[in-house]
């Protein structure tokens, strides 16, 4: 299974930003889905939702969308949540610049291979 789900999440990487993932990518990503998973239970348990609504509720935390439509009514709730944003926007920042980092190497490595076969010359330095 962790072969599989690897093979997955390079695959997308790859054929969304033309590069590798970098190290750590792949762990970033399950760590997401671990967060996203103790979120759920967490809520469902906590707050009494739904397995659905407890699970939509962490996606729109962890995204900083915040509809309103949930929301946490316990105590234990409201510091989970507090811990569980600064968790989630911190991780999707981590994601969002390592995905950034790849579009522009994959932008980079499609300019060379271009520059290969035109055979564009180089500038030459004063």
């Amino acid at each position: 299974m962790k072969r599989l789900i690897h093979f997955i999440l390079t695959f997308l990487h790859e054929r969304l930003t033309g590069v590798k993932p970098p190290p750590g990518f792949i762990a970033t990503m399950a760590t997401l889905s671990l967060v996203l998973g103790i979120g759920t239970i967490f809520y469902t348990y906590q707050e009494g939702w739904s397995y659905l609504n407890s699970f939509y509720f962490s996606v729109v935390t962890l995204a900083t969308v915040g509809y309103g439509d949930l929301y946490p009514t316990t105590s234990a709730s409201k510091l989970f949540t507090v811990a569980y944003i600064f968790i989630g926007v911190g991780l999707g920042f981590v994601i969002f610049s390592t995905l950034a980092r790849s579009f522009i190497d994959g932008r980079d490595r499609r300019i060379k291979t271009l520059e290969k076969l035109l055979g564009t010359p180089k500038k030459k330095s004063d």
